[in-house]
């Protein structure tokens, strides 16, 4: 048995690695984009925003389904930002249909970490 896995050719012994690393900036990146939503709810203050859309993302299918983006704007400092959410969930994407005024979380000094209050799920 042991012979056998001296004989393996070199790419199958490489691969789990090259797989592995591939992945590890996706696993950074996703736990820096919960980070940012995280922080915003621990010291994020909250601003009025609004709808700016609610359209079908098309470019991203799971289960044969696709999401909700759901863009929204909001002003910090006296400049304005826009953020982005997504949910699977028709009835959260109709509740925002007609663009009514919504809650933005944000953190002072740094815009980027926003995100919707109450949460979208």
């Amino acid at each position: 048995m042991a012979l056998a896995m001296v004989a393996a050719p070199v790419w199958a012994l490489l691969l789990p690695g090259v797989i592995l690393l591939a992945g590890l900036p996706m696993v950074k990146n996703g736990i820096q984009s919960a980070n940012r939503i995280l922080d915003a709810f621990r010291r994020g203050r909250a601003v009025k925003g609004h709808i700016a859309s609610v359209t079908t993302d098309m470019s991203t299918t799971v289960n044969g389904r696709h999401p909700w983006e759901i863009v929204y704007t909001f002003e910090s400092d006296g400049h304005p930002f826009d953020g982005k959410t997504k949910t699977f969930e028709a009835a959260t994407s109709n509740r925002f249909y007609g663009r009514p005024p919504v809650w933005v979380l944000v953190v002072d000094g740094d815009p980027q970490r926003n995100t919707l209050y109450p949460p979208v799920k």
